[in-house]
């Protein structure tokens, strides 16, 4: 099993906890977005625990496309099958980065900063969406 095996599995759950589109779409911000998983770096989401690592890899190496398809399978999950795949990858993007960035400056208030102004924007389109 790889670092994205639990991963799916945790957005497979969080997501299915919605009836609707915009409430898998919410409980998975929520989620991502907390407190505890922004603490939780040990066995947090793989994609901002391992990006930049990845990323220094040569590309033919077999590490590079077990991140892909991960990585395809989030954002799918996200998707919630519906032919929104762009929107998908800007709210995965959104909330990789708010992450990393707010894990990176933990102990300023900017780290809180990251996570709420990524959060209420996410939510805000999600219900505009609806």
């Amino acid at each position: 099993a790889n670092a994205f095996d639990t991963a799916v599995h945790n957005w497979q759950e969080e997501a299915a906890s919605g009836e609707t589109l915009a409430e898998k779409q919410k409980a998975l911000v929520e989620h991502y977005l907390s407190s505890s998983n922004i603490k939780n770096m040990g066995e947090g989401c793989p994609l901002a625990s391992l990006a930049s690592d990845v990323a220094r890899e040569d590309e033919d190496k077999p590490v590079r496309e077990a991140f892909h398809q991960g990585t395809e399978k989030l954002v799918e999950i996200f998707a919630a099958g519906e032919s929104n795949h762009a929107k998908a990858l800007a709210a995965v993007s959104t909330m990789v980065g708010a992450l990393i960035l707010a894990r990176a400056n933990s102990g300023y208030s900017v780290a809180d900063d990251f996570i709420s102004v990524a959060k209420a924007q996410l939510l805000a389109e999600i219900k505009n969406a609806e």
